[in-house]
């Protein structure tokens, strides 16, 4: 089976304005519609553990470092700032001294 792009309730409204269309396409893609999720950053470091498949977004903030966990593994990326793809149960530990804003996206 081929595998299917998901799009966000935003994405899906770039398609009409009518909000009967709108509707019409979410009836077809029921349970597939996916939203970005703003997530609340704790104190620094703080550490996202992801519960589904996705992609995690760090932006602003004074962000020092960024580093991978993975099977008790811990790899830091070189990144202050940037996407990261995450499966289920990867962690993601940032730390700040100016918190930043963290968007995890569904896949």
């Amino acid at each position: 089976m081929p595998s299917a792009n998901r799009l966000s309730r935003a994405q899906l409204a770039t398609i009409s304005a009518d909000s009967q269309i709108i509707k019409f396409f979410e009836s077809l893609m029921r349970g597939q519609l996916v939203d970005p999720a703003v997530i609340t950053v704790g104190a620094s470091p703080y550490t996202y553990t992801a519960e589904a498949d996705g992609l995690l977004i760090v932006a602003g903030g004074t962000v020092s470092q960024i580093a991978y966990l993975r099977n008790a593994t811990s790899v830091p990326l070189g990144v202050i700032a940037g996407s990261v793809q995450v499966l289920s149960g990867d962690a993601i530990t940032i730390t700040y001294t100016v918190a930043p804003t963290v968007t995890f996206l569904p896949s």
